[in-house]
C-alpha cells in the first residue's frame, strides 16, 4: 500500500513538473503610432460658395511598418502585428485664422486605403458639425486595417460636401491629428 501511494505521489510530482516547464505565454503588445499632417485649404469664395461641392482631401504617406514597429513597439516584427485600428482621429482649422469649419456640411467622413487603391475602407465619421467649431473629434469604426498597414503606401482620405454661401479663406491650415492602435502577440 506504501509503495502504491509513494508510487502516485511520484507520479504527481512528475507530471507538475513537466506541465510547469511550459513556456509562459507573454500578454499582447499595445501600442499607438501617432499621425499629423497639415495641408492647406483651397480658397472657395464668390460664385464657387453659392452651391455645395464635393470635397476630398487625400493625403499619402509611406507606411514605413518596420520603422514603425521599431519607433513605437519595441521593434516585434510586421508578422505578430494581430489588429490595426483608428483609435483617435481630429481635424481642425488652425487657430491663427478666421477661418471656422462652417463650411463643411452637415457630415465628413474618413477612408484608409493603399496608394492607388480601390478599396478605401470607412474607419471614421461625424455627423452634425456644430457651428464656428474649429475642430472635429470623429466616431471611429474599430475596422481592421493590417492589411493596408503592409502596402508602401497608405492614403487617409477626407470626404465632404462643402455648405453652400460659406467661404473659405485663403491659405487656412486644416490639420489632421490620427492615432492607429496596434496590437501584436507578444511572445
Amino acid at each position: 500500500m506504501n509503495r502504491i501511494i509513494s508510487a502516485l505521489i511520484i507520479a504527481v510530482i512528475t507530471i507538475s513538473s513537466i506541465t510547469s516547464c511550459k513556456k509562459k505565454s507573454k500578454p499582447d503588445i499595445t501600442v499607438t503610432i501617432p499621425y499629423t499632417k497639415a495641408k492647406v485649404l483651397p480658397a472657395i469664395d464668390t460664385p464657387y460658395n453659392i452651391i455645395s461641392l464635393p470635397i476630398e482631401i487625400t493625403d499619402t504617406f509611406a507606411t514605413q511598418v518596420d520603422a514603425y514597429l521599431n519607433t513605437y513597439a519595441g521593434g516585434i516584427s510586421k508578422s505578430k502585428i494581430k489588429t490595426l485600428t483608428a483609435e483617435t482621429m481630429n481635424v481642425l482649422v488652425d487657430s491663427s485664422t478666421a477661418q471656422t469649419l462652417n463650411f463643411v456640411d452637415d457630415s465628413v467622413k474618413i477612408y484608409v486605403d493603399t496608394y492607388g487603391g480601390t478599396n478605401p475602407v470607412l474607419v471614421a465619421y461625424k455627423k452634425g458639425i456644430p457651428a464656428n467649431s474649429k475642430s472635429i473629434d470623429f466616431d471611429i469604426i474599430k475596422t481592421d486595417i493590417k492589411d493596408l498597414f503592409y502596402a508602401p503606401y497608405m492614403q487617409v482620405t477626407l470626404k465632404f460636401n462643402t455648405k453652400a454661401n460659406e467661404k473659405v479663406l485663403a491659405g487656412a491650415y486644416f490639420i489632421s491629428n490620427f492615432s492607429f492602435k496596434v496590437v501584436a502577440d507578444g511572445n
